[in-house]
């Protein structure tokens, strides 16, 4: 979940702390990925192969081999590059959709999350610090309904010049959100009540 637009004259830019792009396909692009593993190792294999060659070495059979596995991988990752195009049409195909279907509210930004991970590693620990805007706006119904906006790593305690923003639901449930109003950097921002929640990993 995060905003579609940033204002090109806003001194600040969110820094999101999500992908960049929804995951589609995740198998197919793994396996993809060792595709094209398989084809850089056969490539190093046919190298010492013909470097074995060159020294008068018998490597005939291992260049066979490197240059079958070449030929292997290769056709692989052709195939799953087709089915990759194909699944990032549909997935793109279906987020079209699902803004097209989407209902749209007038919003304001109510809070700040802030979130803070412990993540420990190789048993040393550090924190992750994530922030949300935390939203309301009032459904087709008149209730009160509260979201909450994708992470970022930027501090959104007083980053605001205006806390209107657009609510967008799509048809699946999930939300993206309009422009954030984001103040000039010698502005002032609008102060927000910061709820400060902690992970443990």
């Amino acid at each position: 979940m995060k905003n579609t637009k940033i204002s090109a004259v806003d001194a600040f830019t969110l820094v999101s702390a999500e992908p960049e792009q929804a995951e589609y396909a995740p198998v197919l692009r793994v396996l993809l990925a060792v595709a094209y593993t398989g084809i850089l190792s056969a490539v190093v294999a046919a190298m010492a192969s013909v470097l074995m060659l060159v020294s008068g070495k018998d490597a005939v059979e291992k260049l066979s081999l490197s240059a079958a596995a070449l030929i292997g991988f290769s056709l692989l990752a052709f195939f799953l590059s087709l089915f990759d195009k194909k699944k990032r049409r549909e997935f793109e195909e279906s987020e079209r959709l699902q803004l097209e279907n989407a209902e749209r509210f007038k919003a304001n930004v109510v809070s700040a999350e802030k979130c803070v991970k412990t993540i420990v590693y190789a048993n040393n620990k550090y924190d992750e610090t994530t922030w949300a805007f935390v939203i309301e706006y009032a459904d087709e119904d008149g209730k009160t309904v509260t979201v909450k906006s994708g992470s970022y790593y930027n501090d959104l305690s007083d980053i605001l010049a205006d806390t209107a923003v657009e609510v967008i639901k799509k048809p699946d449930g999930s939300y993206s959100f309009g422009e954030f109003k984001l103040r000039s950097e010698d502005g002032e921002g609008i102060k927000l009540p910061v709820n400060e929640i902690g992970e443990g990993i």
